[in-house]
């Protein structure tokens, strides 16, 4: 079973996904998850979430075989939070982690969207605090690829990116399009079941650190909440 902690956007949410990942074709199902309906208070909240999600799936933390967080990009402090919360809880299971970068999951998710389009790339946006965006460039088909290291880009240079080919999605995506029938757009949240989906893929993988070799996703130098 992986634990999953999303705390890099204002609003902190919990999961729990099963484990068994034998079918990789096949999407798998959140067993509990949770999101907080108080924003900017992962301090006091992301912790107790994680503990309760486990009644609300019937659950012992015991079982847990792995951890997965967010890792950025978005808020410094509370990529922070989320991190230390999966050191904490990795460190005294342990169990290893398994970081998730946002910008990963967003393509991750859209391998279908991009198929049934007859689009073969993912350009994932996450908007920063400073009216700018997080991105990154993915390949969906016919194997899953970063095409570019995660960076900064202005909100008006987007669209001269786009092309038949490429699929804008995040919610950085929204901001940019604003409406534009004409492109591309899944409406995708980042929560902890969008971090899970990926999780699951990157455990069946084997892609998990020790508690202490996870490290925060930062772009670009500089951060503010």
């Amino acid at each position: 079973m992986i634990g999953v902690i999303e705390t890099t956007g204002s609003a902190c949410s919990v999961a729990l996904f099963e484990t068994n990942v034998s079918d990789a074709e096949r999407e798998p199902e959140p067993l509990a998850t949770t999101m907080s309906a108080v924003e900017n208070a992962h301090d006091r909240l992301a912790a107790d979430m994680f503990g309760d999600i486990f009644r609300i799936a019937s659950r012992e933390m015991s079982d847990l075989d792995a951890v997965a967080v967010a890792v950025g990009p978005g808020s410094y402090t509370g990529i922070r939070i989320g991190i230390s919360l999966a050191i904490g809880i990795g460190v005294a299971l342990q169990i290893p982690l398994i970081p998730v970068s946002v910008l990963d999951a967003i393509a991750w998710r859209c391998r279908r969207i991009s198929r049934l389009s007859g689009r073969s790339r993912v350009l994932s946006l996450v908007p920063d605090r400073r009216g700018e965006l997080y991105a990154a460039l993915y390949n969906t088909d016919p194997r899953f690829q970063r095409l570019t290291a995660p960076y900064n880009i202005p909100s008006d240079d987007v669209l001269g990116m786009l092309d038949e080919n490429i699929i804008a999605a995040g919610p950085g995506a929204a901001l940019v399009l604003d409406g534009d029938e004409s492109l591309e757009s899944p409406g995708i949240r980042v929560d902890a079941t969008l971090i899970g989906l990926y999780a699951v893929e990157l455990m069946r993988k084997g892609l998990c650190v020790a508690p202490a070799q996870i490290r925060p996703l930062y772009i670009g130098g500089t951060y503010t909440d």
